[in-house]
């Protein structure tokens, strides 16, 4: 936990190309509940929408961290076990 995790990305929407950030910082993963706790989540968009948040998410449901703007943007997470 602790560690920050970014996503950067773009999206084409009506007003054209938006480009987005979105940082995680987790806090742990609980393997008894299978929940995953996120200290910090935080979404900007080249457009100006943005958000901080907290979350607990479940393994395999998904979580909608947070909408942004007038034209609401939402935000949604789905945490996934990785096969090795």
């Amino acid at each position: 936990g602790g560690q920050e995790h970014r996503l950067r990305g773009r999206s084409q929407g009506d007003d054209g190309e938006q480009r987005f950030d979105l940082s995680l910082v987790p806090a742990g993963y609980d393997t008894r509940t299978q929940t995953l706790t996120l200290q910090r989540c935080k979404f900007e968009s080249s457009t100006g929408q943005e958000f901080s948040t907290a979350a607990v998410v479940k393994l395999g449901e998904y979580v909608a961290l947070g909408a942004a703007g007038s034209d609401p943007l939402f935000v949604v997470l789905r945490v996934s076990p990785i096969e090795r």
